[in-house]
Order: structure tokens, then C-alpha cells, then sequence
């Protein structure tokens, strides 16, 4: 999400909330290649599968460290491309619709969505219990059914504004000629403020970065998504865990072309099921807060 959300990025979204939006590829779920890059051919089925979900104005680059990590681990990788100047309730109507159908059409035993910055508020908007429209191309839309998803679903989300941010509140401003999607980004949009409880059988693991300060390899600021934007009482109080990890915001899912370490922990445990049952001394994993488990990977705050 190289978008900067800060105090003094008001003006700048506004200014490119009013410019051409980017060409938009082709929609939906989208296999990889051995590289963990976008692939034209049609994805394959498999019983353990991972979808990876980008953020707003994505580098697709960026995510091919995680898609080749869970490849190595079994699981047959799908990527969600949606479009994002799109509202976010219907991109998330989107990939529910298509998470649907992946159960139907393969059934897999197990079911994984990562998602990265933007991507975690589609991603669990997705799998919540409010109702969504169904997408018109969809066969739900056709039937007048409304998608259903069948538990258990793991979500892991990494760097992800749940609370919105305040300067994309000026966006109402822009009398229309903007990117939709930033109308969802406010910290005071509806969306933000309420996002709606995980519906049952999902278990969401949310990992945070303290980006203050971080750049790239190329001396470019890292810092996309403060801490605060990616907290939000509802979604951390219905979060199995929440850690936070002293990464910058691309770094979090790309580190010199590999999946930082801390970030491969968490999914470890996480897709093995050993998340603890109850809080644990160690500094390096999730303690219990008075908005759920809350863990520190480097240094907290």
C-alpha cells in the first residue's frame, strides 16, 4: 500500500483522489508461477488452499516472497486481484462470492486467506456476518441466493488500516471525481467504524507493524500505515491474536526478496494450530490485553 495516510498526506490524497484512476487487470482469483508471480493459466485445484489478498495500488511483486513460502508448505496458492478504486464492501462481496465457489467447485480441507494492508479489510469484511450484494456476475446474483461460507477459514492479516485514517476523511471533498475506495478509508467512515463480527467457525490472526521510521532497500520511506490506523476495538476484540512486529510496511511481507522470519513464525503457528490457549510470559509471544491477546515481536510501544 504505498499510499501514505499521515497528517501531512491530506492534500496529496486529495490531488490523486482526483486523478485518472490506474488500468485495473483482470478481476477474481488468479493463479501463480514457480516465482509466486501472477500466472495467466487457471488455477489448479487443491485440498489445502492459500489466497492471497494485495492492498490499494499494488506492487504484486511485493507478495511473491509469501506466495512461494506457502507454496512450500503445501498449499496450492491462488491470488485475489480486485479492483482497487472499488468501494471496499464490494470487493469484499467479490471474494466472498469467489471463496464460495472455491469451496464448492473443490473443496478443499483447508482454507487460508492472507492478506496484506488493504487487502485485510476486504479480506475480513469478506468473512463476516453482515450480508454483502451478491457481485451481478456471480451465480448467487443470478439466483437470488446470498454466498455462504463453510468454517473452519483461517485469516492472517499484516499491516492493515482497521482504523481507518484521518486524512482520508477529506476525501468527501473531492465532490465525486475521486477513487471511491478512499470514502471507505476515513477513520469516521461507516465502514471503519463498523466493520461487523467474523461470522462462525473463522479464526482471524492479526499481525501489526511499527512502521515509524522504516525504509526500503532503496532509501524510500517504509512507512505507509502508523499503528494507530491499524487498530479498531471491534476487530481486535473479535482477533484470536493480535501481534505486532517492528517491520515497515512493505518489509512486513518482503524483505529483500524473502518473507521476514517473524512474519513465517506466525503463520507457522498459525496454520499448525499451536496458537496458546491462554497467555504466556515470553516477550516474543501474544499476552493477554483488555481488547484480546495482543503479542510483541521486537521491540513494543
Amino acid at each position: 500500500m504505498p499510499t501514505r495516510f499521515t497528517a501531512l498526506g491530506a492534500l496529496t490524497l486529495l490531488l490523486a483522489s482526483v486523478g485518472p484512476a490506474l488500468a485495473q487487470e483482470r478481476v477474481g482469483l488468479r493463479a501463480v508461477d514457480s516465482r509466486g508471480a501472477l500466472s495467466e493459466r487457471a488455477p489448479r485445484a487443491g485440498k489445502q488452499v492459500a489466497v492471497v489478498v494485495h492492498g490499494i495500488n499494488p506492487d504484486h511483486g511485493d507478495l511473491d516472497p509469501l506466495c512461494r513460502d506457502l507454496a512450500a508448505r503445501g498449499y496450492t496458492v491462488v491470488r485475489f486481484v480486485y479492483d482497487d478504486s472499488e468501494r471496499l464492501h464490494r470487493s469484499a462481496a467479490r471474494l466472498r462470492s469467489a471463496l464460495a465457489q472455491l469451496q464448492r467447485t473443490w473443496g478443499p480441507q483447508k482454507l487460508r486467506v492472507v492478506a496484506h494492508s488493504m487487502g485485510g479489510l476486504v479480506a475480513r469484511r469478506a468473512l463476516t456476518e453482515d450480508p454483502l450484494p451478491s457481485p451481478p456476475e456471480s451465480p448467487e446474483a443470478a439466483q437470488g441466493k446470498v454466498n455462504a461460507l463453510q468454517g473452519p477459514l483461517t485469516l492472517v492479516t499484516v499491516a492493515s488500516p482497521f482504523g481507518g485514517f484521518p486524512s482520508a476523511n477529506f476525501s468527501r471533498l473531492d465532490f465525486g471525481l475521486g477513487r471511491a475506495v478512499y470514502r471507505d478509508l476515513g477513520s469516521t467512515s461507516k465502514f471503519i467504524r463498523k466493520p461487523g463480527q467474523l461470522a462462525p467457525g473463522v479464526t482471524h490472526v492479526k499481525v501489526e507493524t511499527q512502521e515509524k521510521g522504516k525504509s526500503l532497500a532503496s532509501g524510500a520511506s517504509d512507512e505507509s500505515v502508523l499503528q494507530k490506523s491499524q487498530s479498531q476495538a471491534t476487530v481486535d476484540a473479535n482477533a484470536r491474536l493480535v501481534y505486532r512486529i517492528d517491520r515497515g510496511h512493505v518489509g512486513s511481507v518482503n524483505q529483500s526478496g524473502k518473507l521476514p522470519g517473524e512474519v513465517r513464525g506466525i503463520l507457522t503457528r498459525t496454520f499448525s494450530g499451536r496458537l496458546p490457549a491462554k497467555p504466556v510470559a515470553a516477550p516474543a509471544e501474544p499476552r493477554r490485553n483488555s481488547g484480546g491477546l495482543i503479542g510483541g515481536l521486537g521491540r513494543r510501544r
